[in-house]
Order: C-alpha cells, then sequence, then structure tokens
C-alpha cells in the first residue's frame, strides 16, 4: 500500500518538475515589449481553466495588443499560471495598478511571440513548494505506511 501511494505521489513529482522547468526556460527568456490595454474587469466565476486549483474565484478578463517585429499581437494572460485569483482583493489590486494606465508592459516568448503575459515571470514558488511536498510524501509513503497499517491493524486486533 505504501509503495503505491509513494509510486502516486512520485509521479505527482515528475509531473510538477516538467512544469516547473518548462515555465521557468520561458520565464528566462521572455523579453518586454510595451502593449495596450483595450479592456480589464474581474469577476466572481467558476474557473476551470486555471492550472492551479479548479472552483470558485475572481478571474481577471483582460484584453491587450502588443507589437513584435512590427506585427500586432492580441494577448488575454495575465501570468502564466492563468488570470484567476482566490481572494477578491488581489484581482482588485491587479485591476486598478492596470487600468491606470492604457500603455504597459507585455512580457512575450521571442520563441512563441503569441505566448504573452502582463505580469513578469517569477520563479513559479508555490510549484516548487508543491514539488518538495510530493517527494517528501512519497518518501514517507515508501518508508513507513507499511509499517503504519500493519501496526494500525494489529492494535485493532487486540
Amino acid at each position: 500500500m505504501g509503495k503505491l501511494f509513494s509510486g502516486f505521489f512520485a509521479i505527482a513529482a515528475i509531473v510538477l518538475a516538467i512544469g516547473i522547468l518548462y515555465e521557468f526556460r520561458v520565464s528566462n527568456r521572455m523579453i518586454a515589449t510595451t502593449g495596450e490595454i483595450k479592456n480589464i474587469q474581474f469577476r466572481l466565476g467558476f474557473d476551470s481553466d486555471s492550472t492551479r486549483r479548479s472552483g470558485r474565484s475572481y478571474i481577471v478578463t483582460v484584453n491587450y495588443d502588443y507589437s513584435v517585429s512590427g506585427n500586432i499581437l492580441q494577448g488575454q494572460r495575465l501570468r502564466f499560471d492563468g488570470n484567476s485569483y482566490i481572494l477578491r482583493k488581489n484581482a482588485e489590486v491587479v485591476v486598478e495598478k492596470l487600468s491606470r494606465n492604457n500603455n504597459v508592459t507585455v512580457w512575450y516568448d521571442p520563441l512563441r511571440p503569441s505566448l504573452a503575459i502582463l505580469l513578469k515571470p517569477e520563479t513559479p514558488i508555490r510549484a516548487i513548494i508543491g514539488f518538495i511536498v510530493c517527494i517528501l510524501l512519497s518518501f514517507m509513503s515508501y518508508r513507513y505506511l507499511d509499517k503504519t497499517i500493519l501496526y494500525l491493524l494489529d492494535k485493532f486486533k487486540k
């Protein structure tokens, strides 16, 4: 049983590691350009598109134009991990900050210019913490879960 859970957590850690490496590579090569916000607002809704969570959250809807090598492109992303926030205050702060001026900095991937975000790419701390937790759970499941289950079963038999 412990080995089964250990395998599950190890696979989850591998998936998180791949996501972290991808996001880290892309964010390191992103280039800043100027853009213009066409529309920005937020609403309370059910967000099933977020990579971090699914459920009730404050979803920021944004449309902006930016230029790469003379081509005008359109974007809708705030961050790599989506446009939703758990707290209303966080969504309000982002909308207020970006609404101050229509001209904004847009970060885009020079290898794929259609991949653009408005908020400066940062180290994916949440994903790294999730990776570490999965590694620890994998190790603990492999090492201790079988022994714990056997101990509890023996305890209940008496």
